[in-house]
């Protein structure tokens, strides 16, 4: 499995090696799979939803499939072609807009009216791994690059700040209002604080015994982590 997220129906979904995207919801007590979508040729790598309702997915296949939520359950209504594995998918909605991590080298923006390709961050050896980019702010997103983590300006197409690492960051998320939490590949979380477009380090655990490739946390304030060790843990 390599990714999991929570839709706006509460429902939880996740993505596989498997080629399926699965639609799970707890009724009465009972979680159980509503809907599985098979419209992938490859292992399905990232999944997102977007504020307009619509579930992004990508794939090994070179892919992106975009998914309309209907009263009948998920349909397909779009595939975009895409030049190599994209490992990420991120909404911009402040500038219509979406960005991908793309193969290990690139970060593209795609306009999200036409789809089109508007700017192109190119040879900044990012993870590859299916959660290493996240929004900190409307202007602002975190890219965990190879043993750094990258502080980029929407507006300007500008990298603002360089964190370096001991070791290759594969996840990143906001966590609160100024936090932000990062793993790794020994299976470290990361805590950072954002004041001015900055990262102060906070704290280091370790919480699992491989790769931390997902966290989530829900409206309940709950944070699940999933790793390569075979785990699922619940923090509160």
């Amino acid at each position: 499995m390599y990714n999991i997220i929570q839709n706006h129906l509460n429902d939880i979904i996740s993505c596989s090696a498997d080629k399926t995207i699965n639609i799970i919801q707890l009724l009465k007590g009972t979680y159980y799979v509503k809907q599985t979508l098979k419209s992938h040729s490859n292992s399905i790598l990232h999944i997102r939803e977007f504020s307009n309702k619509n579930l992004f997915s990508s794939s090994s296949d070179l892919t992106i499939k975009i998914w309309n939520n209907t009263i009948k359950g998920y349909q397909l209504i779009l595939t975009l072609k895409t030049k190599d594995k994209i490992y990420s998918i991120l909404e911009l909605k402040k500038f219509k807009q979406f960005v991908c991590l793309e193969s290990e080298k690139n970060v593209i923006f795609y306009n999200l009216n036409d789809f089109n390709i508007i700017y192109s961050l190119k040879e900044i050896e990012n993870s590859g791994w299916t959660n290493s980019i996240c929004l900190l702010n409307d202007n602002i997103i975190g890219i965990c690059g190879k043993n750094k983590i990258i502080i980029f300006n929407i507006s300007t197409y500008e990298i603002l700040h360089v964190l370096q690492s001991e070791c290759q960051m594969i996840c990143i998320k906001k966590f609160a209002v100024n936090f932000i939490l990062t793993t790794n590949i020994l299976g470290q979380i990361f805590q950072y604080e954002l004041i001015n477009d900055n990262l102060l380090f906070v704290d280091k655990i370790n919480a699992h015994q491989n790769k931390i490739p997902s966290i989530v946390q829900f409206e309940n304030g709950i944070l699940v982590t999933c790793s390569n060790d075979n785990t699922i843990k619940i923090w509160k």
